[in-house]
């Protein structure tokens, strides 16, 4: 019999280009200020007593992933995935994927990464 003695994963991430529509350059924060509510508010796997927790650390985590900015009017791509091991990566993944607008904000799916 083989055993394995390491971390196994079946995770994935997913790459978005996300558009900043604005003539001013923006930050993840940014994005998530505008549109973590509503994507947050539609999450499958939350219920109401993990929802504040979910959006503070959504907030917590764009410090986390190191500034991202999104210049004006330009698309940038960005990876959200559950390994990522922040609430973003888990959120995201799954809540970008049919693509949206927001007010300064474009969004599509791009590809699944292995």
């Amino acid at each position: 019999m083989k055993v394995r003695n390491g971390f196994i994963t079946n995770s994935s991430s997913t790459l978005f280009i996300i558009e900043n529509k604005t003539d001013k350059p923006k930050s993840l924060l940014d994005f998530v200020d505008e549109n973590g509510q509503n994507l947050l508010d539609n999450c499958w796997f939350a219920d109401d007593s993990t929802m504040w927790d979910l959006k503070e650390n959504a907030i917590r985590d764009c410090d986390y992933r190191g500034g991202v900015e999104f210049p004006a009017k330009k698309e940038i791509s960005i990876a959200f995935g559950d390994e990522d091991g922040d609430s973003l990566g888990r959120v995201f993944d799954y809540m970008l994927r049919d693509g949206g607008e927001s007010e300064s904000f474009r969004w599509e799916y791009k590809e699944a990464l292995r």
